[in-house]
């Protein structure tokens, strides 16, 4: 089968900042089984500049206590691409190339870093598991959705209290 580029151009991605730490017994020892089921936490931010497109990711390790202690890895890992979209596509379709073509991408870009830094680790490679976007996108569009309206009803507040201030 022949490959077709996307409409969906990658114009620069990179990885702003990782941390990595491993978590393991004091004395370690041969026999040490590492958890690599720990939660993770992930969250982005899509800002449009011109006919371009920044997608801003984090993935890392949950940060709940009852996980601190368990052996294995502990990561953080924030990246960045710069997108546009070439050809003429309504807005509908341009948001599915960002939350669902771009971010696939971003994820994928996590997934090698992780994989090849913790290559040289103490447990050894770390694939990060697949990820279901159609919950991420939910869970995003729905916190952006509470933050926007709750910008929108604190907006008259703040103008209102400017206007008394003013009297």
């Amino acid at each position: 089968m022949r490959i077709e580029s996307s409409d969906l151009v990658v114009n620069k991605i990179w990885v702003h900042a990782g941390f990595f730490v491993t978590v393991y017994p004091d004395p370690p020892t041969t026999r040490s089984k590492p958890n690599f089921d720990i939660p993770l936490d992930a969250d982005y931010e899509i800002h449009k500049t011109g006919r371009s497109y920044t997608l801003r990711l984090e993935i890392k390790t949950t940060e709940e206590e009852e996980h601190q202690d368990s052996l294995g890895y502990r990561f953080s890992v924030f990246t960045e691409a710069v997108f546009r979209i070439s050809g003429r596509q309504s807005k509908a379709q341009k948001d599915y190339f960002i939350q669902y073509s771009a971010l696939a991408l971003l994820i994928a870009h996590i997934r090698g870093y992780l994989t090849n830094i913790t290559s040289y680790g103490y447990y050894g490679q770390y694939i990060l598991p697949a990820v279901d976007l159609n919950v991420l996108v939910a869970e995003h569009n729905k916190k952006t959705s509470l933050a926007s309206k709750a910008e929108k009803r604190a907006i008259p507040q703040e103008l209102e209290t400017s206007k008394k201030g003013s009297r």
